[in-house]
């Protein structure tokens, strides 16, 4: 798919006064039923509020799954990797620029674009689509992993919630995730609910 002026939350500054514009392309191919697997490259070009081009990137992730259960509880490893690899060959507008403290003024595009990076983890849980996915019964899930990022070491992440039906024709999920190394180079933590009425 592709995407004009969509929102750009590669990293803080961009998040907040930037925007990019996107092409992406993904693929999943289930070799066995046990064994899926899924990929994705999106080429991005990087602009401020104003849509003066600030800089560009080329995102790459993989993940290969093996479940050893089928149906509930699905137990599944997980071995996931990404590269982000970015450049800064644009310029800062003023707009942008308001964004850095004036004692770092001039601004510079590399102040806003960020840095490129590899990362890689191994995960192990179950249930792992019930956060999307329909389920009548309330069932937990979870999501344990140990994460290595280029920029910042070496990390957990951890994905905990429990999903069901509360009318019959919706899904309610209630899940926590805590993530130490990220590619926003601050550790996050998101309470979260979320809810689908289906008619």
């Amino acid at each position: 798919h592709a995407g004009r002026n969509q929102l750009a939350d590669e990293d803080q500054f961009l998040q907040i006064g930037g925007m990019k514009d996107n092409l992406v392309g993904a693929f999943t191919w289930r070799a066995t039923q046990e064994l899926p697997m899924t990929g994705s490259v999106e080429g991005d070009r990087f602009y401020s509020q104003a849509r003066d081009y600030i800089g560009s990137g080329l995102l790459e992730t993989g993940e290969i799954s093996y479940r050893i259960r089928t149906g509930y509880p699905d137990y599944t490893f997980r071995l996931v990797g990404e590269h982000g690899g970015y450049g800064a060959s644009g310029s800062a507008d003023s707009l942008i620029s308001q964004l850095e403290p004036a004692a770092l003024q001039p601004a510079l595009a590399s102040d806003f674009i960020p840095q490129s990076y590899t990362q890689y983890g191994l995960y192990f849980g179950f249930g792992n689509d019930l956060l999307n996915q329909y389920t009548h019964a309330w069932r937990p899930f979870l999501d344990v992993g140990i994460v290595h990022n280029s920029i910042q070491g070496w990390g957990p992440d951890v994905s905990v919630g429990l999903a069901g039906s509360v009318f019959g024709g919706d899904h309610l999920a209630l899940y926590f995730e805590h993530q130490s190394v990220s590619r926003l180079g601050t550790p996050q933590t998101v309470v979260g609910m979320r809810y689908n009425w289906f008619y």
